[in-house]
Parts: C-alpha cells; structure tokens; sequence
C-alpha cells in the first residue's frame, strides 16, 4: 500500500539536446521532406514518458514548442535555440547544433532541492547540473 505522501511514479530530469530532424527522400521534383521532433534529450524524455515516468525536460526550446508534449519542460534560457539534423537514408547531409549554453545558477539551485529516481544529461548542456547533484535518494 502506498502512503498518500509517497510519489507513485519513477521521476526523471532529462536534460539535453532537441532537434528538427528532417529527411529528405527522393530526388528533383519527386523528393519529399519529412519533418519530426529529435534530439537526445528529447528522445529519451518522450521515451520515459510513454513508459509512465513522470519526466521534467530540460533544453533549448521557444514559447508555445513544447505545448504538445506529454511530459513536463522548461527551457533553460529564453535565448537559446534548437537544432536541426537534415539527413537522407543512412546519410547525414547538414546538422546546425542547437545553442549550447549553461543551466542558470537559480535554476539549478532549484533542480538540486528536486528528489529524481533518474538523471539523464547529454554532453552539450548539462554536465554542471551534474558535477554539483547529490548523490540520487533512489536507485
């Protein structure tokens, strides 16, 4: 039995990359474009998401872009921007990276208060939240 004060649901803080993947199929006038939502970070939160984890996102994002999802987010600064990964097949044609930048230091000493069964970070934006995170309550 699980006591009201208990969270019923793993937590997770993914913060990380999110990109416009966009594939490119075809040729000349028969050549199609294909557009979705990617990215490391991203990926892995709407993973866990579907999973039944209760996610908090972290990345580069504008207003209104992550009213869709099915899990929370925050963006990291109102400056910063995603990316975009233009690939055909198995062939990567262009990537324009998103913004890299830091976590602000209110932010995280926001996240470091925060109790998370897991922590996902890629390499581009959040290795200062995890260079200063105590160690995990559950694991």
């Amino acid at each position: 039995m699980t006591d009201s004060t208990e969270r019923s649901r793993a937590r997770a803080l993914v913060v990380g990359g999110y990109l416009e993947d966009i594939e490119v199929s075809g040729s000349g006038h028969n050549a199609r474009i294909i557009q979705a939502t990617g990215g490391s970070g991203f990926n892995v939160a709407n993973c866990l998401s579907l999973l039944g984890v209760d996610v908090l996102f972290l990345s580069c994002f504008g207003p209104g872009e992550s009213s869709q999802w099915e899990f929370n987010s925050i963006p990291i600064r109102s400056e910063c921007s995603r990316g975009k990964f233009l690939f055909r097949k198995n062939e990567v044609l262009a990537v324009e990276k998103p913004s890299i930048v830091g976590i602000e230091e209110e932010l995280i000493g926001i996240l470091l208060k925060e109790e998370f069964d897991l922590i996902y970070s890629t390499l581009e934006i959040g290795q200062s939240l995890l260079r200063r995170r105590a160690p995990l309550s559950h694991v």
